[in-house]
């Protein structure tokens, strides 16, 4: 199996962001373990934690600019212990800091997608952060937990274990509710499963609420998502047995990649569209240009775009070519621009509904 355990920061370091080195150690072992039948891939939180505790700082700071010098200080402290941990148990790793970019630009997600196969086919196991030093807004992915799911997702691996700060998904606060009980499986996120999920707290960036997210990018994928507590003894090993305490987000059937991949990119713009065409698209034909209202943002051929509301896919077209043509039949295309590639703007192969 190949298998993605998303390491959150409160499983690494204490309540003063310093490295658990002994936890690391831990882990690292259960890992080593696990691995000698699986195929494992880390991504992990604490470099910002790890350059608090380095620099002895106590409170996290708030601007971009500090938090983005901590994880400069903190991953090489991070990915120390990390090898330190791993060399007692002769494994090799690799370090990997990737952005937004990496998944939302095909060239780059297809290099990137390479290159962790590649280190797979080599016994490596790739430690996986975002690259906090210098990814802006606009590039970002956002926390951890959303990277380790696109991870998941696009390199085909059949479980996401999220090692948390707690046993998993409970109907209430257990610590203000004695009354809570933790759902031990989630057939399907419903609106009722996500009132349930908190939002960011601690050291960490990513609540429950980011934790839904990823399960619902890892079920089409055919992922099985698992959030148990990381700090339980054996907790990764008893997760692979079946024998543990936590819970667990079903999977659905596996996409194709290509659809996997149109899945996790961030839309360069978006298309409105009228009636007739949403229900062209629903009932599985593609995007024509009579079908197009209006157009945002500035794309190129062979970007993402999204059909707002409806469907996301890999235009034919650029935006300032869709402007001209929107509105306007299929048989028109070419004389309007001199040239006609596809009938469609967004062709039905390569789109994936999001409803």
């Amino acid at each position: 199996m190949r298998i993605v355990i998303k390491i959150g920061t409160e499983t690494l370091a204490d309540r003063s962001g310093r490295i658990d080195r002994e936890q690391i150690i831990n882990l690292a072992s259960q890992i080593s373990e696990v691995k000698k039948n699986n195929e494992i891939i880390i991504v992990s939180s604490g470099a910002i934690g790890c350059g608090m505790g380095e620099l002895g700082i106590n409170k996290k700071p708030r601007t971009m600019s500090e938090l983005q010098a901590l994880a400069a200080v903190g991953q090489n402290v991070l990915m120390h212990n990390y090898h330190e941990g791993f060399r007692q148990h002769n494994i090799k790793i690799a370090q990997l800091l990737l952005s937004g970019e990496d998944f939302f630009v095909r060239e780059r997600y297809l290099n990137m997608r390479n290159t962790l196969i590649s280190l797979l086919e080599m016994n490596v196991v790739p430690i996986i952060n975002e690259n906090d030093s210098i990814a802006t807004q606009e590039i970002k992915v956002g926390d951890n937990d959303r990277l380790s799911a696109m991870v998941a997702a696009n390199l085909e691996s059949d479980i996401l274990i999220m090692l948390s700060s707690t046993d998993g998904l409970y109907t209430g606060d257990p610590k203000r509710f004695k009354n809570a009980k933790l759902i031990e499986k989630v057939e399907r996120i419903t609106p009722e499963i996500e009132r349930l999920a908190g939002g960011s707290r601690g050291l960490g960036v990513g609540g429950f609420k980011t934790k839904l997210e990823a399960a619902k990018m890892c079920a089409p994928a055919g992922v099985k998502m698992i959030i148990v507590n990381g700090r339980k003894e054996n907790i990764i090993i008893d997760t692979i047995k079946g024998s543990f305490i936590g819970t667990v987000f079903v999977p659905q059937k596996k996409k194709e990649q290509r659809k996997l991949w149109i899945g996790t990119a961030k839309p360069k713009g978006i298309i409105e569209i009228d009636d007739g065409a949403r229900k062209a698209l629903l009932s599985g034909k593609s995007l024509l240009p009579a079908g197009v209202k209006t157009v945002k943002g500035s794309f190129n051929v062979g970007d993402i775009v999204e059909i707002k509301g409806i469907a996301k896919g890999i235009v034919d077209y650029s935006s300032s070519d869709v402007e001209r043509i929107k509105g306007k039949k299929s048989s028109e295309i070419n004389s309007i621009l001199g040239h006609s590639t596809y009938d469609a703007v967004v062709r039905r192969e390569n789109m994936i509904l999001l409803i």
